[in-house]
């Protein structure tokens, strides 16, 4: 796969700055993964330096930062839901607390039921000890009407998070700046010495990455919809919409594995506006359509961890759809790898595939 690049100064023109040294942690990739293991490492007192090779098809570009506790047709939890929510609220808290700007949001989802039997699934929910936390009120037909969703089997309000991704990296991105630790480079290992510990964080990029490309990375393309429209709630029947400024909502998304680049389709358009059944879609009307490449692995866990040959290089990455939810909690496993020598958890462990 041949990834474009814009032009950008090579990292050989600030090599010799002294800004940086062999105590900095060099963080490839500026997306919600690079971001939020930078200002990790910044809170457990290290220093770093960001390279940001502005890759196109950027996931975390149109990411629309659900944190959903409850997915998938069966309504099931996903695994470790509740630490890695309470280490996605304690980073955003300490991000807010240190830069005056929290873009981490509580927001009550509607689930629209698509049967009589999901929404049974629900009730089961509302009084299973793990999940009751994340459940409230069934909401009927007429009332969802009245919010102008049609659900004839009604829908569950969920007690879910919407993190504002693009304005935290576009923070992020800002704060690295002023604190001289940003670099628009590539990464060049000739660049660094050999000493420099160096994470790799590069989304869907990673597919060229020499040192990790044959890990089993299965990356999907998604696309999303930015609309005009009545509805100002939050909702989702497996294809969300979600209410910003000015009556103006983002909706998607879709999954493809083939054509990674082939950038917003036609098809995706329609498979979006097909799956919002529950809006009056003549109501409203489409206002933007962009893409992005997730970057999943065949296991559905992330991988983090040190190469086996090369101990200086590591890996973060493999998100996929649940990176707002997910990264925090890794991210908090990163920094013990690369400030402790504890290594992560052996499901997300990049020495699980080690024979």
């Amino acid at each position: 796969m041949k990834i474009s690049h814009e032009k950008i100064l090579p990292a050989n023109k600030f090599r010799f700055s002294h800004k940086f040294d062999l105590k900095d942690i060099l963080i490839v990739g500026h997306g919600l993964a690079g971001a939020i293991l930078s200002h990790s490492l910044l809170q457990a007192g290290q220093r770093v330096v960001v390279l940001e090779g502005k890759m196109p098809f950027s996931a975390s570009s149109v990411a629309a930062g659900i944190i959903n506790p409850l997915i998938g047709p069966k309504l099931n939890l996903p695994p470790q839901m509740g630490d890695c929510l309470k280490e996605a609220v304690h980073f955003h808290q300490s991000f807010a607390e240190e830069y005056a700007q929290n873009h981490l949001e509580k927001i009550s989802l509607r689930r629209i039921f698509l049967s009589g039997q999901q929404r049974e699934i629900w009730k089961k929910r509302q009084t299973s000890s793990d999940s009751t936390a994340y459940t409230d009120s069934i909401e009927s037909e007429a009332k969802s009407s009245l919010l102008g969703l049609y659900s004839p089997h009604g829908s569950g309000v969920t007690h879910a998070h919407r993190l504002n991704v693009q304005g935290f990296l576009k923070q992020s991105k800002d704060i690295l700046k002023d604190k001289d630790l940003w670099m628009d480079a590539k990464f060049d290992p000739k660049d660094w010495a050999p000493s420099q510990k160096v994470v790799f964080c590069e989304g869907y990029g990673v597919l060229e990455n020499p040192w990790f490309q044959k890990l089993p990375f299965e990356p999907a393309q998604g696309e999303v919809l930015r609309v005009e429209g009545p509805c100002q709630v939050p909702a989702s029947n497996g294809t969300w919409y979600l209410p910003e400024k000015e009556n103006t909502a983002y909706a998607g998304s879709t999954w493809n594995h083939h054509q990674l680049e082939c950038g917003p389709t036609e098809r995706g358009k329609r498979t979006i506006l097909e799956n919002l059944s529950y809006l009056n879609i003549d109501q409203y009307r489409i206002v933007g359509h962009a893409s992005g490449i997730r970057s999943s692995t065949k296991d559905r866990f992330p991988i983090l961890g040190r190469h086996p040959k090369i101990s200086q290089y590591h890996l973060f990455n493999g998100f996929g759809s649940r990176g707002s939810t997910t990264i925090p909690f890794f991210a908090r496993q990163m920094v013990d790898l690369l400030t402790k020598n504890i290594p992560p958890s052996r499901k997300a462990c990049l020495s699980r595939f080690q024979t």
